[in-house]
């Protein structure tokens, strides 16, 4: 029994490693880090005065308040209220959230690379990388981005629960995957936005390696065409392949209903802002900046990052090397590991194409493909700023 919980007490060990200055008093620099704690307690004083789902802050704004939680994501301060009731600080409950969702995302991370692979030496590998990735290390120490720490606690949970209804068919999965999608959808606007197609996609790719050949799927269709056959008889993977469209589409139409009373409103009154009239950047100035690709992402706010003494600027070019080294080694020289199968090619795909959108080379798809324009950083491309969390020219 305790050797079921040795790799996550470990992989907890590792995670306040990395959150060693969390548990400092104060908090350190960073972008947004500051705004998260009076948002914090904007949301705490809403809620005292019976205002619930929480949709005006009447405290900010030069006490003249605004719609902030109508439009920018409530979830981690609803979170971060939990927090506070127990006796924590503001600030500490926003600390608290930061340490929370980061431990979650990586024993989640951990489960759900060890149950796709079926090998807990894959989800350890898993795990690491996704607590150690620069992106992540942004948004713990430089951007201080509450929303996104928390969004990609939900990304694992999200896909573990789509695992398990693909392997188990137990319906619990669906409820269980439509309350992380809902909760997905309140931490951060964007993020959710972007990885919900790729959700699907991960799960469309999952069926048919599972449970579909390609060369088969239509060809009783074909036989019976040319035989002229006016009834067509359903072939078995065809009806697995429909059963299990029809659970997704379950599970994603649940968890965006479930999350409406906050998404529905925010699409329905942005007309009443100057949001769409207020870009937060450039994408073109964004494109122009050196080393678009590998530039480290410790330019600012070095120190914060600093206090984890084994990371350092180099921190992402280390990074990616070792993740190229991985890859040529188990795909090179151990040819049947599951690296090198269908399901990793697949893989491949939706990372090539995130490349892509983070490249200069797909400026004219950020200007004319309805829907990216909320995206204000095209660099990070898993979702670093959108103009649905800054509402502050209200007309």
């Amino acid at each position: 029994m305790i050797k079921k919980y040795i790799i996550p007490f470990v992989l907890t060990i590792l995670c306040v490693v990395i959150l060693l200055p969390f548990f400092e008093k104060g908090f350190f620099e960073t972008d947004d880090g500051t705004w998260a704690v009076i948002r914090q307690a904007s949301m705490h004083s809403e809620l005292r005065q019976g205002q619930f789902p929480v949709r005006w802050s009447g405290s900010l704004n030069f006490g003249y308040g605004y719609p902030l939680f109508n439009f920018s994501y409530p979830g981690p301060y609803y979170l971060g209220e939990a927090f506070h009731l127990f006796g924590l600080s503001f600030l500490s409950s926003v600390k608290a959230v930061f340490v929370i969702s980061t431990l979650v995302s990586v024993i989640a991370m951990y489960y759900f690379a060890s149950e796709l692979w079926r090998n807990k030496i894959a989800g350890i590998i898993a795990a690491i990388f996704f607590l150690a990735a620069p992106y992540r290390l942004i948004n713990l120490y430089q951007r201080g981005s509450i929303g996104e720490t928390l969004a990609i606690a939900f990304f694992p949970l999200l896909c573990l629960m789509g695992l398990r209804l693909l392997t188990t068919g137990k319906r619990r999965y669906i409820f269980g995957g439509a309350i992380f999608l809902a909760l997905l959808l309140l931490s951060h606007n964007v993020l959710s936005f972007l990885f919900i197609p790729f959700f699907i996609y991960w799960m469309l790719v999952e069926i048919f390696l599972r449970y579909v050949k390609f060369s088969t799927l239509f060809t009783n269709y074909l036989d019976q065409f040319r035989d002229l056959k006016i009834s067509y008889t359903p072939d078995p993977e065809r009806k697995t392949f429909t059963k299990h469209i029809h659970l997704i589409l379950v599970m994603v139409l649940l968890g965006t209903g479930l999350s409406a009373f906050f998404w529905l409103p925010a699409i329905s009154e942005i007309k009443y802002t100057k949001l769409s009239q207020t870009p937060l950047t450039n994408i073109e100035s964004e494109f122009s900046r050196r080393s678009w690709i590998l530039s480290t992402p410790f330019e600012r706010k070095a120190e914060n990052v600093d206090k984890i003494k084994f990371f350092n600027r180099n921190t992402v070019y280390i990074y990616l090397v070792v993740i190229f080294a991985i890859l040529c080694i188990l795909l090179f020289y151990r040819k049947n590991y599951l690296l090198g199968s269908q399901r990793t090619i697949l893989y491949i795909l939706p990372l090539l194409l995130a490349l892509f959108m983070m490249s200069p080379f797909s400026t004219y798809l950020w200007k004319n493909i309805p829907g990216l324009n909320i995206i204000d950083f095209p660099l990070i491309w898993f979702g670093r700023i959108d103009r649905l969390s800054s509402v502050d020219n209200i007309k």
